[in-house]
């Protein structure tokens, strides 16, 4: 089962391309610092209010005859609060809870919150996992990409073994815009296990000074009695916390 959850929050971890021009290391190391601070701001952590990410996120298994996946996902994330929904899943985080919502399965887990954790590796924050992707990687390449209204550099990365053992990881390519700050594109290609690759497009990206909400993210799942709400009817509710948080 960990190893299926890794896999479904992988892919929910992620232009056209014109003329390349290599630059130089200098400039190497410009562009991963610009790259360092996209994602840091696009994690939330750091900023008072609310982020909103609208992407799309396309991926390709490596079984022969299955064709490609296409899901719409919306996020929403603040410094003590990420929601993640998609067709596929809803992922719902506070500083004390987690539920994950599986809809296929009529499955809930309910977990621990990690947004306290000192652990960055956070498996189930896309953009805390991004950030540790690349804290552990080399820069293998930055590129200026020419003539193209969405982006204007390429840099690709190689995870370290660890990241690599864990995931199967090839490498991880990233398409920025750094006139907006912003990333518009990122491709994971996977030398091993169930996909070849995962990629993730960004179509809106917003900011707010307000929280993402106040409200406990229990109160989305279970009714004040402590039962599921009336659109789980059917659900079941598998409960993951430490045996110390059950209350």
């Amino acid at each position: 089962m960990p190893m299926k959850r890794s896999a479904t929050i992988a892919v929910l971890l992620l232009c056209s391309i014109g003329f390349f021009q290599a630059a130089p290391l200098p400039q190497q190391e410009e562009c991963k610092e610009q790259l360092r601070t996209i994602l840091q701001k696009m994690s939330g952590r750091d900023h008072p209010g609310t982020i909103s990410f609208e992407y799309q996120v396309r991926s390709k298994s490596r079984q022969k005859g299955t064709p490609e996946s296409v899901t719409r996902v919306k996020m929403r994330a603040g410094k003590d609060r990420t929601e993640i929904i998609s067709s596929q899943m809803e992922f719902y985080q506070d500083k004390i809870h987690a539920f994950t919502v599986l809809p296929s399965r009529k499955i809930i887990y309910w977990g621990d919150s990690q947004l306290s954790a000192k652990d960055t590796s956070r498996a189930n924050d896309l953009h805390e996992l991004q950030r540790r992707v690349f804290t552990h990687s080399t820069l293998k390449s930055c590129t200026v990409i020419e003539n193209n209204s969405h982006c204007d550099k390429q840099a690709v990365l190689i995870p370290d073994a660890e990241l690599i053992k864990r995931f199967g990881f090839r490498d991880i390519t990233y398409f920025i815009n750094t006139k907006t700050g912003s990333l518009y594109k990122a491709l994971i290609n996977y030398a091993a296990g169930p996909l070849e690759f995962v990629e993730m497009t960004y179509l809106d990206i917003s900011y707010q000074e307000h929280a993402v909400g106040s409200d406990p993210v229990q109160s989305k799942i279970l009714t004040p009695q402590g039962k599921l709400q009336a659109r789980y009817s059917g659900y079941e509710l598998i409960d993951m916390r430490a045996k110390r948080n059950r209350q």
